[in-house]
């Protein structure tokens, strides 16, 4: 009787881990196993959508990647970018990442203007600048030289001997805070921090990159700054260019600054 008993025992087993096993074969094949064990499903379009579109709901689709193939880039929740503007044409069924958008609008608090800095006030600034870019307003008693302007619509400043130093797009891109030579541009005094509210070309257009990631290569040349200010501050600017300074304009990329501050934020936690 033991020994049948035992044996009893043994075939429920086998039958049991038999029954599992097969389940779990069903479950790996067409129960999505494979997908949750070897995929991660990233946030994507279902339609190809061009510069300027307002992304809804409705045009997103979550795609499933091979998590060998994943980049930690890839958006998962659709909350980051609904509502945002596609900063250039995204064919369907691309990963997306957060720096193919940007703000629909420029969003103003209580007592906030949108003003432009004209452009004799400056006598340096990149063209790699663009809406959201944190910027630093600097005074300096070097003026621009309007006669030695360069085809590339980049400022120059004026110097004794009455050659020009180029502004360089290339040192804004890299280290967009970066000072430049003191004897360059003379003493520099920090006057002011704000956002762009937008960048424009001579025909008052947005001047947009055209491609993620590489603001050197730009729908047009920055000719004008309109920046988020107050009206008393922008009165301060102008008292100091009333007395004879100029601005030179440096920046910081607004998604830097905030993927930065999302990891100080997780560190805290």
């Amino acid at each position: 009787m033991k020994v049948k008993k035992k044996q009893r025992k043994l075939g429920l087993a086998a039958v049991a881990l038999f029954t599992i096993t097969l389940i779990l074969f069903v479950w790996y094949e067409w129960g999505g196993g494979r997908n949750a064990i070897n995929y991660t499903e990233v946030l994507t379009l279902n339609q190809e959508v061009f510069h300027g579109t307002t992304i809804t709901e409705e045009m997103l689709t979550m795609m499933p990647i091979d998590k060998e193939n994943i980049n930690k880039a890839y958006l998962m929740s659709a909350e980051q970018i609904i509502g945002k503007e596609a900063i250039h044409y995204i064919p369907a069924a691309t990963p997306l990442v957060i720096e193919y958008f940007d703000d629909a609008n420029v969003v103003l608090n209580e007592g906030q203007v949108i003003a432009q800095i004209p452009s004799s006030w400056i006598t340096s600034m990149p063209q790699t600048l663009r809406r959201n870019d944190k910027i630093f307003l600097y005074a300096t008693d070097i003026p621009v030289d309007r006669n030695e302007e360069q085809e590339q619509g980049q400022y120059q400043t004026a110097t004794s001997n009455e050659e020009t130093t180029n502004v360089e797009e290339d040192a804004a891109a890299d280290n967009s805070t970066e000072s430049l030579e003191d004897d360059e541009l003379g003493e520099m005094i920090e006057l002011y921090e704000t956002h762009v509210a937008y960048v424009k070309d001579g025909s008052n257009n947005e001047v947009l990159s055209v491609s993620s990631g590489n603001r050197k290569n730009a729908s047009s040349t920055v000719s004008s700054v309109e920046i988020v200010t107050t009206a008393d501050d922008f009165k301060e600017i102008e008292k100091k260019i009333n007395e004879g300074s100029f601005l030179i304009i440096m920046y910081s990329d607004a998604h830097e600054i905030e993927e930065t501050e999302n990891l100080e934020e997780e560190g805290e936690e």
